[in-house]
């Protein structure tokens, strides 16, 4: 059984990966950290990983892509995208605080922990109701909700998947609290050997790009010669 290893417990790579590549084949190995992705997988720990390289709404996750280009030597066997809901995970607010006034349903957290890449997603939703609050950055969504439930704290909460919620016992506070439905991840499977997939898909060529010096219209150079090879 080839093992896969990947953000987890409980992780948008993990739900993602196992939504597309099902649970009956692979053995998936959850990591703390994605450069502990990396590391399983160049080491030989892993046959593959599950690296999140882009968002609709954050962008390209620079230290991911600056990693696969200069610091392993693993190519892409897959690419996916999957939805990703974002959602307020804690505890009920404390009979009698402030929160259980009308309009003010979050005002008892004074902090919230979550992944760096969230926050960007969520900025509509942390501006309106949780300007007051805290944020500090954890090395996933689900590590915020795991630390969330092992303060016990009903002050600190965690934006996090929906699934850490049923992992570890709490309430969802409010759900969909992403800036907009079309939120997407763009996800790869990095590793030496080609994986066999039992779903129908179209060959696709990734191709990674430096530039040997910085110079003024460097990057219109690269695209105009990108559409020359694309036409040929």
């Amino acid at each position: 059984m080839k093992r896969i290893a990947t953000l987890g417990p409980a992780t948008f790579s993990e739900e993602s990966v196992q939504h597309y590549f099902g649970t009956e084949q692979f053995a998936y190995l959850p990591c703390r950290a994605i450069d502990d992705v990396f590391r399983m997988t160049v080491d030989g720990e892993a046959d593959y990983g599950v690296i999140p390289i882009e968002n609709t709404l954050e962008g390209t996750v620079r230290h991911h892509l600056d990693t696969i280009v200069h610091e392993v030597d693993l190519p892409i066997q897959a690419e996916w995208l999957y939805p990703i809901r974002m959602n307020l995970l804690g505890f009920a607010p404390p009979a009698g605080s402030a929160a259980t006034s009308p309009g003010r349903p979050y005002a008892h957290i004074r902090k919230v922990l979550t992944h760096h890449a969230a926050p960007a997603q969520c900025s509509l939703f942390l501006k309106k109701e949780l300007a007051h609050a805290d944020i500090e950055i954890v090395d996933s969504t689900a590590e915020g909700a795991r630390l969330v439930k092992q303060s016990g704290d009903p002050t600190i909460a965690a934006i996090s998947p929906l699934a850490p919620a049923k992992l570890y016992g709490l309430n969802v506070l409010a759900p969909d609290v992403q800036d907009h439905d079309d939120n997407v991840t763009r996800f790869i499977l990095i590793g030496r050997e080609k994986i066999e997939l039992n779903r129908p898909s179209l060959p696709k060529t990734t191709m990674l790009v430096t530039l040997a010096e910085n110079f003024p219209g460097a990057l219109n150079q690269v695209w105009r010669l990108s559409l020359g090879a694309a036409s040929t």
